[in-house]
């Protein structure tokens, strides 16, 4: 009867040190964590709480917020709760397992400062790996059930003086694995959100840690503006679009095989509406009540284009001759020629 008294304490201490560890261990993550973090990130960090559940491996935090830049009002990112579910298969696999990950109603704030500057280059540079160092061997890692509820992502594009908004952030991301047994697992992740308003929906399929990474992709864009996002076109272009809105279904697949060059064919249907377009002056050059295309197996990396139909209504054509005898077409015409003979020149 010994081993029974011997089993029965072992039993007791095993729960006297879960009940511990119930009890302290929040307090003491609570007082560690949060300066730790911000050391490590060069950001205040603040934590509201933290709940543990040792017999079940979960740990849970809320109300979680990463300063913004100095001088900022506010966070960079806040996160009303974060919640892990470890496996207890971490301890004999001797890497992290996760069979869950629910994280809810976070909320990013990033800002363009100024051409290729951001309010979180410091944060960059901090994490930017070195290229001196050898490259390291990438961790190993399982995670189960990866839920993103209700996220928000704020954009203050300064230099243009354009705010845009993603809101309604939803991902799902049942399995992803680097594991050597499980890397051929096929993934199907889920994402949907709205940006400025404008509804996506996307789905997809994939194997990220296989030898030969494919994968697919559909993309659902409904009712987008077109005209918002003008000012990202690069200066170059002839062409400005004056107003528009797209709707689109697309589908993308992709090849990666070991050692080959990756291979994307796109297909699907392309819907622009009351599309207007116009000259660097703003002087209107073409308009369309409806320009529909549809792609049939597309190749982008090789230039190649299949496009099963094309249809346009509604097509109008301005065209105007100055008083020095050009035609306003001509110029939009010449503008990549010139483009092209100029980036010729300075690169001899």
């Amino acid at each position: 009867m010994i081993w029974l008294r011997r089993l029965g304490w072992t039993v007791a201490a095993l729960m006297l040190l879960m009940v511990v560890a119930w009890l302290a261990l929040p307090s003491l993550l609570l007082w560690q964590l949060p300066p730790r973090l911000g050391e490590a990130l060069g950001r205040p960090v603040t934590i509201g709480k933290i709940e543990l559940t040792p017999w079940t491996l979960e740990v849970a935090a809320n109300d979680v917020a990463i300063g913004g830049p100095q001088g900022a009002s506010e966070p960079l990112l806040t996160i009303a709760r974060a919640h892990a579910d470890l496996s207890i298969s971490s301890l004999f696999r001797r890497v992290p397992v996760i069979e869950a990950i629910e994280i809810d109603a976070p909320v990013l704030r990033v800002a363009r400062t100024a051409e290729g500057r951001y309010d979180i280059d410091d944060l960059l540079a901090r994490f930017a790996p070195d290229p001196a160092a050898p490259p390291a061997e990438p961790a190993r890692f399982a995670i189960y059930n990866l839920q993103i509820r209700d996220g928000r992502l704020r954009f203050d594009d300064r230099p243009v003086e354009r705010v845009h908004s993603i809101d309604g952030v939803r991902l799902a991301l049942p399995f992803i694995s680097n594991l050597p047994a499980e890397v051929e697992i096929k993934v199907e992740p889920h994402l949907a959100f709205r940006l400025d308003g404008t509804a996506f929906d996307t789905g997809a399929q994939a194997t990220p840690f296989a030898k030969t990474k494919a994968g697919t992709l559909q993309l659902a864009i409904r009712d987008l503006d077109l005209a918002r996002y003008g000012p990202y076109l690069p200066d170059g272009l002839p062409a400005r679009i004056a107003r528009g809105r797209l709707t689109a279904d697309i589908g993308v697949q992709f090849t990666v095989p070991q050692g080959g060059a990756p291979s994307v064919s796109v297909q699907g249907t392309a819907e622009a509406r009351d599309l207007g377009l116009t000259d660097v002056a703003g002087q209107p050059l073409v308009d369309w009540q409806r320009l529909q295309v549809a792609l049939h197996g597309a190749q982008p990396l090789a230039r190649k284009v299949a496009i099963e139909s094309l249809r346009i209504e509604g097509a109008r054509l301005h065209a105007s001759r100055d008083a020095a005898g050009e035609i306003n077409w001509m110029r939009v015409v010449a503008t990549p020629a010139a483009s092209a003979s100029a980036s010729a020149s300075t690169t001899q």
